[in-house]
C-alpha cells in the first residue's frame, strides 16, 4: 500500500465541516488526501518516511470564498487605507499623508475597502474637503465597487461634467445649486474612470496577489470565486497558477459587460467564440461570464421607493443593464457552454435577472448549468419558485450585511433592512447548494467573521438585524467550504476532507461544531493549500 507523505491528526476533524470526529487524522501524499479516519486506521498509510504531525483544535476543508475580488483587495493592501477612518478628518489625514510622499502631480488612489457609516459624520468627503488635503493632485477615492469620490482636480481630469450622462445607471451626487459634492454612483461608469487612471504595473499586480494570498491564508482561505475580471488579469491569474505562485485556488468570472453600452460587442464575442476561453487548470479556472443587474447599499434597484434615495429623479434606483439588454446577453450565453452569475440586490433587479434567465431556459436549458443569483439580498417570496424552477443558486455574502446594514437602514428603512442577505431563506428555498463567502473588498474577507455573523446576525454599526435569518454553525461552515466549491465547479477536489480530493485544510483553535459560542474566541491556527502549509501561528 502507497504510504503518506504526512498524516495530520487533530483534537477533532470534521471532514464535511458539519461534523467534529474525536480521533481521527488525515494523511497526506502528493499534495492530495490519501485517506481520512480513525488515527489507529492511518497507521496502514504510515511508513518510515511519513512525518506525523498533531495540531490543536478543530481540523476543517479549507475556506472557499464564493465571491472575492481577490485582485482589487490585494491592491487596496498597497494603497492608502481608510478603513480604520472614524471621521472626516482621519480620512483627509489618509490623504494629506499620501500626498506628502507622493512625487508633484501623481494621482491619490485609496483603498476601496472602507465605508462612510464608520465614521462620525456618517457621510462622504466632499472635493472641497479632499481639495485641502491634497493640493496638486487629483483624489480618487473609491469605496467598493460602486461608489467614487474625487476632488475637484480629479472631477476636472476625467471630465466627469462631459462623460458621465454617456453611461446609464450614473448619478453625480449634486447640491441644490447644482454643483457637484465629487461623489459618483455608478458601477459602470466608477470602473470607466478607473480605467483611466495610469495603468498599474503587472509587478505591483504581482505584489498585490502575494501580499493578499497571505493575508487569506492567515484567515484560513484555500480557495474564491475571483468574479468580473478583465481578460488580461484573467491571463495573468493563469500565469501565476502555472507558477504555482498562488496560495489559493481561483476560479475565475470573466466580466463581459458592465452596461448597455457593451452589450452588442459582448453578444457578437458570445456568438463569434472570442475573448477569453473556459479553462481548468490545478490552480485556476475560468467557469462563467459575470454581469451586473444593480449597485449596492445606495445603488441597488427597489419595487418600491428609498426611504432617503441620494437621487430624487430616481428614487427606486436604476437598473445598471436594461431589462432588454440583460435578456440579450443572457440569451446568447444560454447557446454557449457558459455558466452565467448575475449580481442583483434589490428585488427589481432581481425580477429583471428571472426574466432574463427564463428567456435563457427557453433557448437552451440551463437547469444543469448551475447558474447564479450573486447577492440576491432583498428577494420576495414570488422569486423563490421561479428560481428553483430554473434550478438556479445563490452565492450570499454575510459579511455585507455585517458590514453595510447601518446603510441598508438609512436607505431603505428599519422593516425593508431587517430581510437583507436572509440567510435561512436562501438554505429553505433553494434547492442546490448555497455559497458563502465576502465580496471583499467591499466587506471584511475573514470567514470566521462571517459565520458568527451568521449564527447572530451581528453587525457592525447597526446591532443585530433580522435575526430570524439566522442559521446554524454547521449550515454557516458548509456555505464556507463544499457549497463555495460546488458553486465554482470545485467539489471535485475543494470542500471537503475526502480521498482524492486536494489537500486544502485548516485548523481552528476551538471546535466551534461543538461549542458555536466560542467562536467569537476562535482563530485561525495553520493552512494548508495543496498539501503545502501556506499559514502557521
Amino acid at each position: 500500500m502507497t504510504n503518506a507523505d504526512l498524516v495530520i491528526t487533530a483534537d477533532a476533524v470534521a471532514p464535511l465541516a458539519t461534523e467534529a470526529r474525536p480521533g481521527f487524522g488525515v494523511a497526506i501524499r502528493d499534495g492530495r488526501v490519501l485517506a481520512v479516519g480513525p488515527v489507529a486506521g492511518l497507521d496502514a498509510v504510515t511508513g518510515p518516511g511519513t512525518v506525523v504531525e498533531h495540531r490543536a483544535g478543530l481540523l476543517l476543508p479549507g475556506f472557499f470564498d464564493s465571491h472575492n475580488h481577490m485582485l482589487m483587495t490585494g491592491l487596496g493592501l498597497l494603497s492608502p487605507d481608510l478603513g480604520g477612518c472614524r471621521s472626516i478628518a482621519d480620512v483627509l489625514q489618509v490623504v494629506r499623508t499620501a500626498a506628502d510622499r507622493a512625487a508633484d502631480g501623481e494621482w491619490i488612489v485609496t483603498s476601496p475597502a472602507w465605508h462612510e457609516s464608520s465614521l462620525a459624520e456618517q457621510r462622504m468627503p466632499t472635493a472641497a474637503e479632499l481639495d485641502s488635503a491634497a493640493a496638486g493632485h487629483p483624489v480618487f477615492i473609491r469605496r467598493g465597487g460602486h461608489n467614487l469620490v474625487l476632488n475637484t482636480l480629479a472631477f476636472g481630469l476625467l471630465d466627469v461634467d462631459a462623460t458621465s450622462h454617456d453611461e446609464p445607471g450614473t448619478t453625480v451626487i449634486r447640491r441644490p445649486d447644482g454643483s457637484p459634492t465629487g461623489h459618483i454612483v455608478g458601477t459602470a461608469y466608477v470602473g470607466r474612470l478607473a480605467a483611466q487612471l495610469p495603468a498599474v504595473p503587472q509587478a505591483r499586480k504581482r505584489q498585490a496577489l502575494a501580499q493578499v494570498g497571505d493575508a487569506y491564508a492567515r484567515a484560513g482561505i484555500t480557495g474564491v470565486v475571483e468574479p468580473g475580471l478583465t481578460p488580461a488579469d484573467i491571463e495573468l491569474f493563469r500565469r501565476l497558477g502555472d507558477e504555482s505562485a498562488l496560495r489559493q485556488r481561483v476560479a475565475m468570472m470573466w466580466r463581459i459587460a458592465s452596461s448597455d453600452r457593451d452589450i452588442e460587442q459582448a453578444v457578437t464575442a458570445l456568438a463569434a467564440g472570442d475573448g477569453p476561453a473556459p479553462f481548468r487548470g490545478e490552480w485556476t479556472s475560468l467557469f462563467g461570464l459575470k454581469l451586473g443587474a444593480d449597485g449596492g447599499v445606495e445603488t441597488g434597484y427597489y419595487r418600491d421607493a428609498y426611504a432617503h434615495p441620494d437621487d430624487d429623479q430616481h428614487p427606486h434606483g436604476k437598473p445598471l443593464i436594461s431589462a432588454e439588454s440583460l435578456r440579450a446577453i443572457c440569451t446568447a450565453a444560454a447557446a454557449t457552454n457558459w455558466h452565467v452569475g448575475v449580481h442583483c440586490v434589490g428585488d427589481a433587479a432581481i425580477d429583471s435577472v428571472l426574466d432574463a434567465f427564463e428567456a435563457a431556459d427557453r433557448v437552451a436549458s440551463i437547469a444543469a448549468r448551475r447558474w447564479t443569483l450573486i447577492h440576491m439580498m432583498y428577494p420576495r417570496a414570488d422569486h423563490w419558485p421561479r428560481a428553483r424552477s430554473l434550478r438556479l443558486t445563490v452565492t450570499a455574502q454575510q459579511p455585507l450585511q455585517f458590514a453595510l446594514a447601518a446603510g441598508f437602514r438609512h436607505y431603505l428603512g428599519a422593516e425593508r433592512a431587517r430581510d437583507i442577505e436572509p440567510l435561512r431563506g436562501y438554505l429553505a428555498e433553494i434547492a442546490l447548494p448555497v455559497g458563502g463567502g465576502s465580496d471583499s473588498p467591499v466587506a471584511p474577507y475573514e470567514p470566521l467573521l462571517g459565520i458568527r455573523s451568521s449564527l447572530t446576525r451581528l453587525t457592525r454599526a447597526a446591532g443585530v438585524v433580522g435575526p430570524e435569518w439566522a442559521i446554524s454553525v454547521g449550515q454557516a461552515l458548509r456555505m464556507y467550504t463544499s457549497a463555495s466549491a460546488w458553486c465554482a465547479f470545485e467539489e471535485d477536489r475543494a470542500g471537503a476532507i475526502a480521498p482524492g480530493m486536494a489537500a486544502d485544510l485548516t485548523c481552528l483553535s476551538e471546535n466551534i461544531l461543538d461549542t458555536p459560542d466560542a467562536i467569537a474566541d476562535t482563530e485561525v491556527t495553520w493552512t494548508m493549500a495543496g498539501g503545502k502549509v501556506t499559514y502557521a501561528s
